[in-house]
């Protein structure tokens, strides 16, 4: 009996020590951070300019990419989103009354982790229940650090 009892303390010990590591906070350095920043942001960017050579619409706009805000020293894996623009003046375009090319503007959402999730056009990714991700740090389960590069 007596040993159970140190057994149940020692384990109820090494728990709790589990515990409160596991919700402690760990910062990467500053160049560890800007290292997952242009990795999540060159995916995203890939993914972008795939998505747009696939899309009839967006071919001879321009990718502007934004970068994942979420990326901190205690969250460099971000939300694993980015949203990006993709814009520009078509030669074919609609001519305002200055003679001007309007310009074409498509928000979307790029994965920055994923090639098989991608991009949506912005009103698409929101129907999505992913759409949550966006903007909250994800646990490394779902988006894992070091970000992986995804560009072929």
């Amino acid at each position: 009996m007596f040993k159970r009892s140190i057994s149940l303390a020692i384990f109820a010990i090494f728990a709790s020590a589990a515990a409160l590591t596991a919700c402690e906070k760990k910062e990467v350095a500053f160049n560890t951070l800007e290292t997952a920043r242009s990795q999540a942001y060159e995916n995203a960017v890939w993914n972008a300019e795939v998505y747009r050579n696939n899309n009839p619409r967006m071919v001879g706009l321009k990718v502007i990419g934004h970068g994942d805000d979420t990326q901190s020293g205690d969250c460099p894996q971000g939300s694993g989103w980015a949203k990006i623009s993709i814009m520009g003046s078509k030669a074919d375009g609609v001519r305002m009354t200055d003679g001007t090319v309007q310009i074409e503007k498509y928000v979307v959402y790029c994965s920055t982790v994923s090639a098989a999730r991608s991009c949506f056009i912005e009103k698409d990714f929101l129907e999505k229940p992913f759409s949550k991700e966006y903007g909250h740090c994800a646990s490394l389960n779902e988006v894992p650090f070091p970000i992986p590069k995804i560009a072929k």
